[in-house]
This record gives C-alpha cells, sequence and structure tokens, in this order.
C-alpha cells in the first residue's frame, strides 16, 4: 500500500469497530509501524516466519503495548514443519520456490533456506475471541495467500474485513492469481471495498502485484 492508501485502510478500519488486526506476513514491521503512523490504536498481532525479521519486529514493537509478536511460524493450511526460502530482497522470502525470478525491476533470488512451523489460523483465532469483536486479517505471504484463507475456513465468520496482497502473474510455483483469491473471498460473504495501486511493470505498464481490501456485507 501507498501511504494515501493506509490513511483509507484506517478510516475503513475504524469504520467497522476493528479492534484487532491479525498482521499475517509482517516482515520487519512496516505494515504496523503504517497503521500507528495513521493513528490505528487498537491491537495488533504480527506473524513472521523469517528468523531476521522476526528478531527485528521483537525489537520494533517493545515498546507499544498494543502490538505483540506471536511465536515465530508460518501461517498456512497445515500444521506441519515447512522450510521457507529466504530472498535476497527479504519481503519476497516465500514457502514456495520461485517460477519467474524477475519481478518488477528487481531479480528475486533465494539465498538460503530455514525450518519453521506452518500453523492454521483456525487453531489461533479462537484465543482471540473472547477480548475482540471485530478481527481484520491482512495477509502478505508472498504466493502463499489461498493456504492462508484455507486456513481459517472455520473462524471466517469473526473475520470482519481482509486485505491480501494478490498478483496477477506466477511469480512464485503453485501460487493462486488474484481472480482465484478474490472470488474465493465474494463466494464467503465479503464486497469489495478497495483496490491499491500496486506494483506495476514499468517496461508494459501492467500491475503485477495489488492489495485488495474486502468487508463483510
Amino acid at each position: 500500500l501507498y501511504t494515501d492508501e493506509f490513511l483509507q485502510l484506517v478510516k475503513s478500519l475504524n469504520y467497522f469497530e476493528i479492534d484487532l488486526v491479525l498482521d499475517v506476513g509482517a516482515n520487519e514491521g512496516q505494515f504496523a509501524n503504517l497503521l500507528r503512523k495513521y493513528n490505528y490504536k487498537k491491537k495488533i498481532v504480527s506473524f513472521e516466519p523469517s528468523l531476521s525479521a522476526y528478531n527485528k519486529l521483537i525489537n520494533y514493537s517493545n515498546n507499544d503495548h498494543k502490538w505483540t509478536i506471536y511465536p515465530r511460524c508460518a501461517i498456512g493450511s497445515n500444521e506441519i514443519e515447512q522450510r521457507i526460502n529466504i530472498s535476497n530482497n527479504s519481503v519476497s522470502s516465500s514457502l514456495l520456490d520461485i517460477k519467474n525470478s524477475k519481478h518488477s525491476d528487481e531479480e528475486i533470488k533465494f539465498l538460503y533456506d530455514e525450518v519453521v512451523n506452518e500453523k492454521k489460523l483456525d487453531s489461533i483465532i479462537p484465543n482471540f475471541l473472547i477480548d475482540y469483536k471485530n478481527i481484520f486479517l491482512k495477509i502478505d505471504v508472498q504466493g502463499y495467500e489461498d493456504r492462508v484463507i484455507d486456513g481459517c475456513i472455520k473462524n471466517m465468520n469473526h473475520i470482519k474485513g481482509i486485505l491480501v496482497e494478490t498478483s496477477t502473474e506466477e511469480i512464485y510455483s503453485g501460487q493462486k492469481l488474484w481472480d482465484e483469491i478474490i472470488y474465493k473471498l465474494l463466494d464467503r460473504g465479503y464486497e469489495l471495498w478497495f483496490v491499491s495501486k500496486g506494483i506495476i511493470n514499468k517496461k508494459n505498464g501492467r500491475n503485477l502485484q495489488n492489495d485488495f481490501c474486502l468487508f463483510r456485507k
């Protein structure tokens, strides 16, 4: 999201009285920090599988008592041990292999992998339902979006809104593209709220990635 789109997002979160944001694919906390910059004051719980980014998250969140870092794990559709591929550009790290290494103006290269436990949100969300009523889910997981959604189907009725990064072409092997992901959410009772400007291929003008924001009707 661009900065003006964060203002739009925070206005939407306040309108729907969102009291808990689940920040899946937090990286080093960029999303949570921008929510705070635009005056979102409620609870944030961040999830990050990369060890280096996770350690930075712990440091960055120390002075924010309403920002919690969940124990290091990947979020998906299973409860298993996984390996995450760590990229030269940490925001491009993925549980999937690369199919198209040339993304936008950057070359994605995996440098090494790490062992991490994959967990489903269906096993996590019930722990929050006593204290929070209106949950918002942000998904930025480099091709693993559909697995995150499949892993919270049982508790999706508790999720009032979703922000999901999607791709128009397959960057990671086996990833689902924007239309399949969005139609899955529309079928689950969500409606489109806004679409980000996204990342554009400067050579041909095509959008490569966009963030879709949806809320329950």
